[in-house]
């Protein structure tokens, strides 16, 4: 792997000069803040202890030194921000060689205390990036119904109908693209990717409009904004290859969505069998059996 292809160019290089001077203004300091040098930076010993701190601390405040530290640790600051790109895997690679630097520069880069932080950071930004997006839908975007044999053994077909009208949207039509592109290291195929997510968005619209029992309106939510969730995570999903970090947060975020799916598929399967409501072979809502088990 070509390791400077994740370096912000000149800036890199400027921020490693200024950690270097920086590493010696933090041993000039130190030097200063040791007692031997008291006497030297006031002039005398006749003060007291309390003199002494007061009087160096105002000394090295003003010190063109500690002004040059303050004024390089700012710049680096700037850099780091700087570092950041549109493309997950770069960013994190770049923060991870700067932050390393730092720690070299100052002599503590074998530290363990300071080797997890490096990670804490890099791990910060995987969390910024994966954050929850917020609900697509509520209860109040529902129809509902009240509770009885016949609404259940309609809204069981009906849900079956909205995600048979949507054959894109399934984990064979996600996932074999993403495979494919990782097997053969050849991107072409995740350009379907759109199509897909753009199922997934008309899947969750017409799942949030099928009437619903009012019993099982909660789950009907949760599965209209997984799949609306889904389709933003196809988007990741194909960056597979350009950006791996940011397509490998978009594959566990789609197999968790896809794993609570199936899970809220098994409550309202077993809600139908708990109530005795049955599906005949020509009906769609015969594909509920398979979510139950006996």
């Amino acid at each position: 792997m070509n390791i400077r292809h994740y370096l912000p160019s000149a800036q890199f290089a400027f921020l490693l000069a200024a950690l270097v001077v920086s590493g010696a203004l933090v041993g000039a300091a130190e030097y200063m803040a040791s007692p031997h040098s008291y006497v030297a930076a006031l002039g005398g010993s006749d003060a007291g202890p309390a003199a002494y701190d007061q009087n160096w601390q105002e000394a090295f405040a003003s010190s063109t030194a500690f002004q040059e530290a303050a004024s390089l640790q700012e710049t680096a600051s700037r850099l780091s921000q700087a570092a950041q790109t549109g493309n997950l895997t770069d960013s994190i690679g770049r923060s991870l060689l700067i932050n390393a630097a730092a720690a070299q520069g100052q002599g503590v880069s074998g530290n363990e205390l300071t080797q997890s932080q490096l990670v804490a950071n890099a791990l910060s930004q995987v969390k910024d990036a994966s954050s929850a997006e917020p609900d697509a839908y509520s209860v109040a975007d529902t129809t509902t119904v009240p509770d009885s044999a016949g609404a259940l053994h309609t809204y069981g077909n009906a849900l079956a109908a909205a995600a048979a009208k949507h054959p894109q949207a399934t984990y064979a039509g996600t996932m074999t693209p993403v495979a494919v592109a990782v097997d053969t290291n050849d991107g072409t195929g995740l350009s379907k990717l759109s199509a897909v997510a753009q199922a997934y968005k008309e899947l969750a619209r017409d799942v949030i409009a099928v009437p619903v029992p009012s019993s099982l309106a909660s789950s009907q939510v949760a599965i209209a904004n997984n799949y609306a969730r889904m389709a933003s995570a196809c988007g990741g999903l194909q960056a597979v290859l350009t950006d791996p970090a940011r397509g490998l947060l978009a594959l566990q975020e789609y197999s968790s969505l896809y794993n609570s799916t199936q899970t809220l598929y098994i409550k309202i399967a077993e809600t139908f069998k708990s109530n005795g409501i049955l599906f005949g072979g020509d009906e769609l809502g015969s594909l509920w059996a398979k979510f139950v088990s006996g």
